[in-house]
């Protein structure tokens, strides 16, 4: 199955520079969120947006999703 990947911040560098952080990948079908961070060697924390959806890493990908994945961002008020 395709599922189209976009990658934002920092993480745009896991795609080839022509991409500008977008692209297309194929998966096994049954793949999840978890298979597709592997598949691109993301080895931070994230989050994951399947179709607008904010989705957990064991969400179950459909061919055709559109995923979009940000950098985790932390911090706050001492």
């Amino acid at each position: 199955m395709r599922v189209e990947v976009r990658l934002h911040g920092g993480l745009r560098e896991l795609l080839p520079v022509a991409a500008r952080g977008r692209g297309e990948l194929e998966l096994l079908t049954g793949a999840a969120v978890a298979d597709l961070l592997a598949q691109l060697g993301v080895q931070r924390t994230v989050v994951v947006a399947c179709n607008n959806q904010e989705v957990p890493a064991t969400h179950a990908l459909q061919d055709g999703d559109k995923i979009a994945i940000f950098s985790a961002v932390s911090g706050g008020h001492k």
